[in-house]
């Protein structure tokens, strides 16, 4: 893991290094299950990955009310829900 750190306009800190979560969103790729990409969420964080790329369109699908929702974001809240100040996505 790349010890390298931008720092940004607001004053927070993050790695020169992130993690991109289209390949968690499983509709393309065989995706592991939701407990170990939680899993691999979490221990990217814990080595020091603050920012996460997401978007709607990785995983998409409708929710239960006809709207479009994202799997790999649903993946990202469950995994950062008691740590979300820690981290950008």
């Amino acid at each position: 893991m790349s010890k390298d750190f931008l720092k940004l306009n607001t004053g927070a800190k993050m790695p020169a290094i992130g993690f991109g979560t289209w390949q968690i969103g499983g509709e393309r790729w065989s995706a592991g299950s939701e407990t170990e990409n939680i899993k691999l969420l979490q221990k990217a964080q814990t080595a020091g990955v603050n920012i996460f790329d997401s978007a709607i369109v990785y995983g998409q699908h409708s929710g239960k009310h006809g709207h479009l929702e994202s799997r790999s974001l649903e993946l990202l809240g469950k995994a950062f829900s008691d740590r979300r100040n820690k981290v950008i996505y």
